[in-house]
């Protein structure tokens, strides 16, 4: 149990074990061959219990996957994510006591509200979104690298709206956010 034993993650692109675990504070670490070697996996996040990834593999096209951990070493595959290209973040929030796992990219972007056994498509504001981060208890704020305006909000991490960063003091051209918490 994670919460018991505090887990940390690590998930890799490539390699014979695509993640591994740390339960004394990331001094050591232990590779897991159970994550699928297929998928080059890009990120993970933790919430509700559960560690969840997001990767990806090409044939003929980009197939985007998930898969789920409760221990960060057995893993179980998720349902494939909808959308044809890569996506550049994952994030967890739980408003209103609903644990919401969220994966943005490129205008375009998907959530989970079932530790990532299945995902279902959402709108987001023009952009190439690049981060996503929870305040802890009410909302979701994400950042893009291109679009008019480069950040959005949400208070269940469903539905987005886009806004301005308003930074006009220091900062010349477009800035290309790449990271929020």
């Amino acid at each position: 149990d994670p919460a018991a034993t505090p887990t940390f993650v690590a998930v890799a692109q490539s390699g014979t074990n695509r993640s591994a675990s740390s339960t004394d504070g990331g001094v050591t670490w232990t590779g897991s061959p159970s994550l699928s070697i297929i998928n080059s996996w890009q990120y993970v996040t933790y919430g509700s219990g559960y560690f969840v990834v997001y990767g990806y593999y090409y044939s003929g096209g980009y197939i985007n996957v998930s898969a789920y951990s409760t221990d960060g070493v057995t893993w179980t595959p998720g349902a494939i994510i909808p959308g044809t290209n890569p996506y550049n973040a994952i994030g967890y929030g739980d408003p209103a006591s609903i644990p919401t796992f969220v994966v943005l990219g490129n205008g375009s972007g998907v959530y989970s509200i079932n530790n990532g056994l299945t995902w279902t498509t959402m709108t987001m504001p023009a952009g190439n979104w690049y981060s996503v981060a929870y305040n802890g208890t009410t909302t979701f704020v994400a950042v893009a690298q291109s679009g008019t305006n480069r950040s959005a909000t949400s208070t269940n991490g469903i539905t987005w709206s886009p806004t301005n960063l308003g930074l006009t003091t220091g900062f010349v051209g477009s800035t290309n956010w790449s990271s929020v918490a």
